[in-house]
């Protein structure tokens, strides 16, 4: 059996294994899995898979994703991640477009058992595929407190509700001490503020405001904390995005959200769209230069006029906000984190203080 053939059918007993057989995750598992074939990364993603997989047969943990790495289904199937992208709108082009290579670069959290282990294996060079530019992990200390809970007390936080009254009420008061995850380090007290001016009441607001919490994206932050308290009705760049901005209250916050704008607009496919995004966010005019026409003769067939396209570009594309935009696939991980952290403090808050406090 092909690594090809194996990943497909891991990822098919994973896809049932987890209630996902509809038609949108079918659809998004044959496409994930013909990009990795013509990658040529199945190899590679089996291999990263079993590591986790030994991890936690030692009791170690890893985090729920970060970077790119939620916005792949194939990740969710595997293990590596335990974020279901479909759920949050994320999308796999972030990970699946990378030319010719076959290293997708991905980054995995995990606890001081895991590191030993990783550590250990690398050392005797039993993954040598496993390169410093196709996988990178990062010990985190909160996932020692996460697996000690997990162990001693019977929690397990993959189960955790995301729609929880209480844990919302405690973050809209700002209480985030203790808390990994949210936001930027060095902006915790922004972040705070947000939360008390905000009082999110459901996870897509928690997302966003990671996101702005950062330098560059917080420049979004007044704007959208006056759209989401209703102190500003939410204004969009060009007509028919709601259903993509309708999230951020009209704001292009997010990489995805500009990929989803050029596809629905101009027509652009997902590997193009990817490829704008990149341009954009590192100013590669050459790039953008090219696919200025498409953009335009795209959006004229779809019934924009051609001052309003040039305006959109020129502001989110060419413009400062084509680099503000963040990457809402690692801000769905982080903000996963700390919510379920924020969860724990608040429902078991003597089990939170016992393991978080050491």
């Amino acid at each position: 059996m092909t690594s090809d053939e194996l990943l497909e059918l891991r990822t098919k007993f994973a896809m049932y294994g987890k209630g996902c057989s509809d038609a949108a995750h079918k659809n998004r598992l044959k496409y994930e899995l013909e990009r990795i074939r013509n990658i040529g990364s199945a190899g590679h993603l089996l291999q990263l898979a079993d590591i986790l997989d030994s991890i936690r047969k030692r009791r170690g943990i890893a985090g729920p994703g970060r970077g790119q790495a939620p916005g792949s289904l194939v990740c969710y199937f595997l293990g590596i991640t335990d974020i279901d992208p479909l759920q949050f709108g994320l999308l796999a082009e972030r990970m699946l477009s990378h030319g010719p290579s076959k290293y997708m670069n991905i980054d995995i959290d995990v606890d001081s058992c895991g590191a030993e282990y990783v550590n250990n294996l690398m050392e005797r060079e039993l993954e040598p595929g496993l390169s410093p530019y196709y996988v990178r992990f990062f010990k985190q200390d909160y996932l020692d407190r996460l697996r000690e809970i997990s162990c001693k007390e019977g929690l397990d936080y993959k189960d955790i509700p995301l729609d929880d009254k209480a844990t919302y009420a405690m973050l809209a008061t700002g209480d985030t001490g203790g808390l990994p995850g949210f936001g930027y380090s060095g902006m915790e007290e922004v972040f705070q503020k947000a939360l008390k001016e905000v009082r999110p009441s459901r996870f897509s607001q928690l997302v966003a405001l990671d996101a702005m919490c950062r330098p560059g994206p917080d420049d979004m932050l007044p704007e959208y904390i006056s759209r989401s308290t209703g102190k500003a009705a939410p204004e969009y760049p060009l007509d028919n995005l709601s259903d993509i901005l309708g999230e951020t209250y009209g704001l292009v916050l997010y990489q995805e959200q500009l990929m989803l704008i050029v596809q629905k607009v101009a027509g652009f496919t997902a590997e193009w769209s990817d490829r704008l995004r990149k341009a954009a966010g590192k100013h590669k005019t050459d790039i953008l230069t090219m696919l200025l026409p498409q953009f335009i003769e795209g959006g004229i067939e779809r019934g924009y006029e051609t001052g309003e396209l040039n305006t959109f570009w020129n502001e989110y594309v060419s413009g400062r906000k084509g680099w503000m935009m963040f990457c809402k696939a690692h801000s769905v991980g982080s903000a996963y984190l700390g919510y379920v952290c924020a969860y724990l403090k608040v429902h078991f808050p003597e089990v939170y203080q016992k393991y978080w406090r050491k």
